[in-house]
């Protein structure tokens, strides 16, 4: 291990396991080397890999060092990731720490925009950033230089079981002596082996009740590999991942000494949700599952109508979202119930989602004035005109293209709501099934909205 002496400068200890990770740990070496903030502690944990990982990490202990870094590298048999980052963090000497995984890459300025944001808010405990696909909440609006503080550690929690907000550990920064604090050292020893090591870092960083700030800046490149947990590949995986995560989510409240049931509940839901997403296919075995547990909770006559959202339709996911909203977290419902206010805009309508979402929405009270197309050439789908646009127009964008939303983006004049994406979804969805839809006061669609 290299050393050098630090006066002011604040370090950061930053904690990679890895296992079998020969095809992408040199370029996330890279990206570190380039980051414009050098003060760093750079912990590797090799988790028992069988594969050249091992000596493409010792292969750059030199330039890593001739950087003015600090460079340490820990090899122990294969125990888990739980295990690996809780070693990790034994050794951390830094002000503050992250955790990026070991396929991905950071942004230049990942470490420095991070820790800037720490030390110009000295009453924040930790800060978490988005990614190129990822992001942390979809309750704001676009990514700007705006820092959103968040501190209801209650909601939070049920935010972070629900995938409310995304759970990643890559996205953090914290503070090294709110991580002693709160213990996620410890909490993520007791999990044992264990290939997550998401739940044990957020809820005792959540349960110690700390102040956060989220800034909504792209500074992570997350890879979504095939095979892993966030692309499992197949049923047999999804249904073992599911499962891991939360016996890894009640491990953790428990380790809190959070006592709440119905956490512990929500935690099989995000099971079920998890099996949703991942697999559809599996909704039978869902619906079975949920059924059971509910019945045992108490809710005997709740599985009826979750049975009945998650078999039908073809976003199983989303009718089992709605439904959760509807029945077991009413105190999500922070948004207001809004009527129509003036225009409201249909775009992209000839395409195949339009073609999916917009008899839900023309049978409602959001039936769209106006619908336009690129292809439109008649009285009833035309093709669009900005300008006729005015303040309290709303536009439905239903293309999902990133080119065509920020096209439309950058043409609607201000004043002017606009609704895209999985918000627009769950627009439709809230309306086939709650018979009205949820919208905050940023004019987004939300099942849970912000504080």
């Amino acid at each position: 291990m290299s050393e050098y002496n630090v006066k002011d400068e604040s370090i950061v200890s930053m904690v990679i396991a890895c296992f079998n990770k020969e095809k992408y740990i040199g370029e996330l070496i890279e990206s570190i080397l380039n980051q414009s903030y050098k003060k760093l502690q750079i912990i590797f944990v090799d988790d028992g890999s069988t594969d050249r990982t091992s000596k493409i990490i010792d292969s750059y202990e030199n330039k890593i060092v001739s950087e003015g870094m600090l460079f340490e590298f820990i090899k122990q048999k294969n125990t888990g990731v739980a295990v690996a980052v809780s070693n990790g963090l034994a050794k951390i000497c830094g002000d503050y720490v992250c955790m990026p995984d070991a396929d991905d890459v950071l942004e230049s300025n990942y470490v420095k925009e991070m820790i800037m944001c720490l030390e110009n808010h000295p009453s924040a405990d930790w800060c978490v950033c988005d990614s190129n696909r990822t992001r942390w909440t979809k309750n704001i609006a676009e990514y700007t230089d705006d820092i959103h503080y968040t501190t209801y550690f209650k909601c939070l929690l049920e935010r972070y079981i629900l995938m409310c907000n995304q759970g990643m550990v890559w996205q953090l920064m914290i503070r090294a002596d709110y991580l002693r604090k709160t213990k996620v050292r410890e909490c993520l020893s007791i999990l044992g082996w264990s290939t997550t090591h998401e739940a044990p870092v957020w809820i005792p960083l959540i349960n110690g009740q700390g102040k956060g700030i989220y800034f909504p800046k792209r500074l992570y490149f997350f890879r979504d590999s095939f095979g892993s947990l966030s692309n499992p590949g197949d049923a047999e995986k999804v249904l073992r991942y599911s499962r891991m995560y939360r016996e890894a989510i009640i491990s953790s409240l428990k380790f809190c000494a959070i006592e709440d049931q119905r956490l512990m509940l929500l935690a099989y839901f995000r099971e079920y949700m998890e099996i949703l997403v991942h697999a559809p296919v599996l909704k039978e075995y869902v619906s079975i599952m949920l059924s059971d547990k509910l019945q045992r909770s108490g809710f005997i006559n709740r599985h009826l109508e979750a049975d009945r959202l998650i078999n039908e339709g073809d976003t199983p996911c989303y009718h089992f979202c709605v439904w959760l909203w509807r029945t077991f977290i009413p105190q999500f419902n922070r948004c207001s119930l809004v009527s129509r206010k003036n225009d409201i805009v249909a775009y992209g309508v000839l395409g195949k989602r339009a073609a999916r979402m917009l008899p839900i929405i023309n049978a409602s009270s959001w039936k769209p004035t106006k619908f336009w197309d690129m292809n439109g050439a008649d009285i009833f789908v035309q093709r669009p005109d900005f300008s006729e646009l005015k303040e309290g127009d709303t536009v439905l964008c239903f293309p999902i293209n990133d080119e065509i939303v920020n096209t439309v983006k950058k043409q609607i004049p201000k004043g002017v709501s606009l609704i895209y994406g999985i918000e627009l979804s769950m627009l439709a969805e809230s309306l086939q099934y709650l018979d009205f839809p949820i919208i905050n006061d940023r004019g987004l669609v939300s099942l849970f909205t912000e504080d």
